[in-house]
């Protein structure tokens, strides 16, 4: 299945029929789709490998009519898989690895919230990703998807350890069916929230940096803001970005 787990959540909380592309229609796309795709929030990533990838969410526009969130992983191991849990108060949809329900990479619940996240490097200078971040932000991105309705109540998770300090740091995307589209750049020791409808063309995009703080971004991170340039006038869609985006950033 190839299709965005942040665009059937809204559909999910208000109980929408969710439709997906004909299979014929995206045949001839599947070759370059599946070597530069490591994941739409519903394909095929990397297992037992530190959460990494490319994060997007873009506010709501014409073209969608509700937020987006995406994620393009590194890797690819085809060991992930969406799984149905009810382990919490709020019943999930969860991407994570199979046989592994614990190790929870993003997904979207019942009540429309959709979450997902990719880990910053900060240890020695920036080039390693810290002993323990990759459990922890799956044990995180788990605990929202089962407990929190939006994302007000997903900040205030993120913001509960800001205090007593956390195992990684991450760039965190959330939508909810309330139409809110956010970006978290989360530290061991605080966190900012970036509202996609503040940046421009309502897109953010978060590769493995902190370019609010750093005033620079990655490599992939800068291609993928030039590929959004090219976005429809109305807003990019779902389609754009397996389209478009996916297919660029390799």
């Amino acid at each position: 299945v190839l299709g965005s787990l942040g665009s059937v959540a809204p559909a999910l909380g208000r109980g929408e029929v969710v439709k997906f592309v004909p299979v014929a229609k995206i045949r001839p796309m599947v070759p370059s789709l599946l070597r530069t795709l490591a994941g739409c929030l519903a394909g095929v990533s990397l297992a037992q490998a530190p959460v990494s990838g490319l994060v997007g969410v873009a506010a709501p526009t014409v073209a969608q009519g509700r937020p987006l969130l995406w994620i393009l992983r590194d890797g690819g191991s085809p060991d992930l898989v969406v799984q149905p849990l009810a382990d919490g108060p709020v019943r999930y949809l969860a991407w994570c690895e199979a046989g592994q329900p614990g190790r929870v990479l993003g997904g979207a619940n019942e009540s429309g919230l959709a979450i997902t996240g990719t880990l910053v490097p900060v240890a020695n200078g920036g080039d390693e990703v810290r002993p323990g971040a990759d459990a922890a932000l799956c044990a995180v991105l788990k605990e929202a998807l089962r407990s929190c309705r939006d994302v007000a109540a997903a900040e205030t998770l993120l913001r509960s350890s800001d205090a007593t300090g956390r195992a990684f740091a991450a760039n965190v995307v959330a939508i909810d069916a309330a139409g809110t589209a956010a970006l978290f750049e989360v530290r061991p020791g605080s966190s900012t929230r970036v509202d996609a409808a503040t940046a421009e063309r309502g897109v953010l995009v978060r590769g493995g940096s902190f370019p609010m703080a750093e005033g620079q971004a990655d490599e992939r991170q800068r291609l993928a803001e030039a590929v959004f340039a090219r976005a429809p006038a109305d807003g990019i869609s779902a389609s754009f970005v397996l389209q478009q985006v996916a297919r660029d950033l390799t």
